[in-house]
């Protein structure tokens, strides 16, 4: 989005409006100019939306992208050096240059492709698979909220659902026959008192 707004700015310099539908066809009817305070604000604006969207929406890290395909520049060997050891880097020039893999990296997912070079390239792969590993786990985070969204609906609104969840979002399945043999009471409410054995 930063390169488009960018390539507005400079439309705007050259005065096209273009990029701008409806102020181009106001401008192609109209006879009039369209002034350069105006055109001044219009970049003034973009340019505060190309920051913006900077901070929201950082550019990507690349001393990481060798993970996401090690086969493709070997120039940036350099700039990932900074956060790799020196075997590391020396690991993943191997990597590259050779052509065992790479046709194991065209037919396999990226988790699974490093998890099948652990064998030859184990520190690599590790820090790959560490790199790669957060981003399954918004599965996780859907999955809590879907089940809460269940738990809670209108007519229950109020109710505390933190053991309900629990149970729910347990991989552990109860075993109900142990727990129906054992036949244990916790609360003292539940006993049958028999009043015959006791002189009653």
């Amino acid at each position: 989005m930063c390169i488009t707004l960018g390539l507005w700015c400079h439309r705007l310099d050259r005065r096209e409006f273009d990029s701008f539908p409806t102020l181009n066809d106001f401008l192609v009817t109209s006879p009039q100019e369209i002034d350069e305070q105006i055109v001044a604000n219009f970049k003034s604006h973009l340019h505060g939306l190309r920051e913006q969207f900077r901070i929201y929406f950082p550019e990507p890290e690349t001393k990481s992208e060798w993970i996401r395909n090690p086969f493709a520049n070997m120039s940036a060997a350099e700039a990932v050096s900074t956060k790799l050891s020196s075997r590391d880097v020396d690991s993943l020039v191997e990597l590259a240059l050779g052509g065992s893999l790479k046709v194991l990296f065209a037919e396999k997912c990226l988790t699974d492709f490093w998890l099948h070079a652990r064998s030859e390239y184990g520190g690599l792969a590790d820090i790959a698979v560490k790199h790669l590993l957060p981003f399954p786990t918004t599965y996780y985070c859907e999955i809590r909220c879907s089940t809460l969204v269940g738990l809670k609906t209108n007519k229950r609104s109020r109710l505390n659902v933190e053991s309900d969840m629990r149970l729910k979002l347990s991989n552990i399945a109860p075993d109900i026959t142990t727990l129906i043999s054992r036949q244990k009471q916790l609360h003292s409410s539940h006993y049958h008192f028999n009043y015959k054995e006791r002189g009653m």
